[in-house]
C-alpha cells in the first residue's frame, strides 16, 4: 500500500509477525535503542510480554504530512525517501534517491554510460519553522 513504516507488528491468525527495516548495518547493532527495540520484539513475539500493535492499522491513527507538496516538476520538498536521521536539535535530514522529477534525463538504454543515473537530493526539516530546506544534491544511481 501507500504506507511503508519502518517497524511494525500485527497478530495474525493466532500467532504473531514483527518487521523492522532498521539494522541495515553492523555498527546499528551498538545502538542500545535498536537493540532495545528488538528485545521489545522478541518478547512480544514469544508472548513473555504483552504489546498493542494496532498502531500500523490506518483506523487506528491520522497520519499528518510535515512537507508541503513538491513544486511542480522540483524535489523542493522530498525526493523519493530512503533514509532519514534526526538531529540532537530536532531537525531531520533525509534523502532521496533520484525520483523522476530530478532534473536529470531519464535514460532507459543500457547500453548508455548514464543509464539510471538520478539526482539524489538532501533535504532538511526544521520542526521550529516547518520548513523544508533543500540542502544539497548528488548524481546517484536509482532515476529507472
Amino acid at each position: 500500500g501507500w504506507d511503508h513504516p519502518v517497524s511494525w507488528c500485527r497478530d495474525y491468525d493466532g500467532g504473531r509477525s514483527f518487521y523492522t527495516a532498521m539494522g541495515g548495518t553492523v555498527s546499528s547493532y551498538d545502538e542500545t535503542d535498536f537493540r532495545a527495540h528488538l528485545r521489545g520484539a522478541l518478547l512480544w513475539t514469544t508472548r513473555l510480554v504483552q504489546a498493542d500493535c494496532k498502531a500500523t492499522i490506518t483506523g487506528n491513527y491520522k497520519a499528518e504530512r510535515l512537507t508541503r507538496p513538491n513544486q511542480p516538476g522540483q524535489n523542493d520538498q522530498i525526493g523519493e525517501p530512503h533514509g532519514l536521521v534526526t538531529a540532537p536539535d530536532g531537525r531531520v535530514f533525509y534523502i532521496g534517491r533520484g525520483g523522476t522529477d530530478s532534473s536529470l534525463p531519464v535514460v532507459t538504454d543500457w547500453n548508455d554510460p548514464d543509464i539510471g543515473k538520478g539526482r539524489g537530493e538532501i533535504h532538511v526539516y526544521d520542526p521550529k519553522t516547518g520548513k523544508v530546506t533543500l540542502a544539497g544534491a548528488l548524481t546517484v544511481f536509482g532515476n529507472k
